[in-house]
C-alpha cells in the first residue's frame, strides 16, 4: 500500500553547539541526508493497497550524468525557499510547480517570519537503490535538524527547554539568531526541511491535468501535490520520537545520546510533539513515562562503551516501563492522543487520534492521524496512506483552512506555530 514514512530521524551522537548572539539556541542535533538515513523512522506516505504484479527486473544502478540531474532554487515567497533537484524523470518542470503550489498552500495557512528552506529531491528510487524497485513509498521527509534551547530562552521565548525543536519552528521563534546563517543562503547549516519523492509512480499533477493518468501494473495514481504538502507538514515537526531505538520490544521517547567525548549521557532530548501526547487507556501522559524512562538513562553509568552502558539500563525500571509501553502499543489500537489547547496557555484541549496499529508500523506509528478514525473526513491530509485517483482540491469543504483539516493545524499551533487558526479565534 502507498504509504507516507518518516524517516528514521537518526541524531548525531553528540550535540553540536550553536554560539548564537541571542544566546537562545543552546544545541542542534543535525540529521543524516534522506537519502542515507535508515528508511523505517522517517515519516513515510505510502499508496493503498498492494503490488498488483511481482517484479520484473531490478535495475542497476547507474552512473548519473549531468544530463541526469537539473537543480534549481526558488524564493517561493518570503515564507519558503526551495531547493528543488530533479533526476531520472521527464517530470520535472511539473513536479517542481506543484512544489511551489504545496508550499504556498501553507504560507497561506502559517504565519511564518522567517523564510524556510526546503531541500527536495524527485527521483525514481529504482535507479537510486536496486533494493527499492518495488517500493511503495511515494515519498519521505524530515526535518533537517532539531534544536535544544538555553534556560534564558524559556522565558524569554516561552519554549520548553526539555524538548528539542525542529529547525523550521526553531526559526521562527528565534528569527535572528545567527545559527542559521546568512540571509538567503542555501546550504547544509541552514536548510531547515529534507525531502525525497518516488517518481516510479504515475503521478497525477493536476496542475496540468484534470483527469488522471492510467495506472500502472503496479500502481495508481496519486495527485503529488496531497504528497509533498503531506511530506512539507512532517518537515515542520509533526513527528514523534517514540520510537524502537534499541530494540523492537521496547518503546523510548529518544535515542541514546553521548557527549563531546563519546561518553553515554542517557537520551536525548524528545521532539516538541511529545509533549502533547496521552496515553487515553492509562490517563497518563507521555511526558511522565518519558521522565521516567529518561532517568533511569542518565542515571546509569558514565562510560563510552555502548554495550555497558546498554546492560546497566536493561536492568531498571525505565527500561521495563519502555517495554511495557510498546507492549501496550502494540495490543491497543487508538490509545495515543495528541491534545492541543483550544486556546493559547488554556486548560482546555482538544485532541487528535494518532495512528496507532495493534502492530508497530515503524515509520507510521504515531507520527499521523489515525488511518481509520479520519478515513473521509477534512483531516486526511495526515493519514498515514495516500488516497489514489483522489486530487487535493476533491475534498470539500475547503474553506479559509484549505485541505489542511483543522485538527491538523491545531497540532502545530501546539507545537508553536502562529496559524491562521489564531487569527480566526482573535477576530471578533
Amino acid at each position: 500500500m502507498a504509504v507516507y514514512t518518516i524517516l528514521v530521524l537518526l541524531l548525531l551522537s553528540s550535540a553540536l553547539i550553536a554560539h548564537a548572539q541571542t544566546g537562545y539556541l543552546q544545541g542542534r542535533y543535525d540529521l543524516i541526508h534522506p537519502e542515507l538515513i535508515h528508511p523505517n523512522h522517517i515519516p513515510q506516505y505510502t499508496r493503498t493497497g498492494t503490488p498488483t504484479a511481482p517484479i520484473r527486473r531490478l535495475k542497476t544502478p547507474r552512473r548519473r550524468t549531468k544530463r541526469d540531474t537539473g537543480t534549481s532554487i526558488l524564493n517561493i515567497s518570503a515564507s519558503f525557499q526551495l531547493e528543488f533537484t530533479c533526476r531520472n524523470t521527464n517530470a520535472c518542470d511539473s513536479a517542481q510547480t506543484t512544489f511551489v503550489r504545496a508550499a504556498q498552500r501553507l504560507a497561506q495557512v502559517l504565519s511564518l517570519p522567517s523564510t524556510i528552506v526546503i531541500s527536495a529531491t524527485f527521483e525514481s528510487f529504482c535507479i537510486a537503490n536496486a533494493r527499492d524497485c518495488d517500493s511503495s513509498t511515494l515519498g519521505v521527509a524530515a526535518p533537517a535538524s532539531f534544536h535544544t534551547w538555553s534556560d534564558v530562552a524559556a522565558g524569554a521565548l516561552g519554549v520548553d527547554t526539555g524538548y528539542s525543536y525542529p529547525s523550521a519552528l526553531a526559526k521562527q521563534l528565534a528569527p535572528n539568531d545567527t545559527t542559521w546563517g546568512p540571509a538567503g543562503a542555501v546550504g547544509s547549516t541552514v536548510v531547515d526541511i529534507y525531502a525525497r519523492f518516488n517518481a516510479d509512480f504515475p503521478w497525477w499533477f493536476t496542475s496540468k491535468s484534470s483527469t488522471p493518468p492510467p495506472a500502472t501494473s503496479r500502481h495508481a495514481p496519486y495527485d503529488f501535490e496531497q504528497t509533498v504538502l503531506h511530506e512539507l507538514t512532517h518537515g515542520l515537526g509533526f513527528i514523534s520520537s517514540w520510537y524502537p531505538w534499541l530494540s523492537n520490544a521496547t518503546l523510548l521517547p529518544s535515542p541514546p545520546v553521548t557527549d563531546a567525548n563519546g561518553v553515554y549521557m542517557g537520551l536525548a532530548k524528545p521532539y516538541i510533539f511529545n509533549k502533547w501526547m496521552v496515553d487515553s487507556v492509562a490517563l497518563t501522559w507521555y511526558y511522565d513515562y518519558a521522565n521516567r524512562i529518561m532517568s533511569d538513562a542518565a542515571g546509569e553509568v558514565a562510560t563510552n562503551d555502548y554495550g555497558l552502558w546498554l546492560r546497566s539500563f536493561q536492568g531498571t525500571d525505565g527500561y521495563a516501563l519502555a517495554g511495557s509501553l510498546m507492549t501496550n502499543i502494540s495490543t491497543s489500537n487508538m490509545r495515543t492522543l495528541f491534545m492541543y489547547p483550544l486556546v493559547a496557555m488554556s486548560q482546555d484541549y482538544g485532541y487528535a487520534v494518532l495512528y496507532t496499529p495493534t502492530n508497530f508500523s515503524t515509520g507510521s506509528s504515531m507520527s499521523h492521524l489515525d488511518a481509520a478514525f479520519y478515513d473521509g473526513s477534512s483531516e486526511f491530509l495526515m493519514r498515514p496512506f495516500g488516497t489514489p485517483y483522489t486530487a487535493l482540491d476533491d475534498y470539500s469543504p475547503m474553506g479559509a483552512l484549505g485541505p489542511m483539516g483543522e485538527v491538523t493545524l491545531a497540532c502545530l499551533g501546539a507545537l508553536g506555530y502562529t496559524t491562521i487558526l489564531d487569527l480566526v479565534l482573535a477576530s471578533p
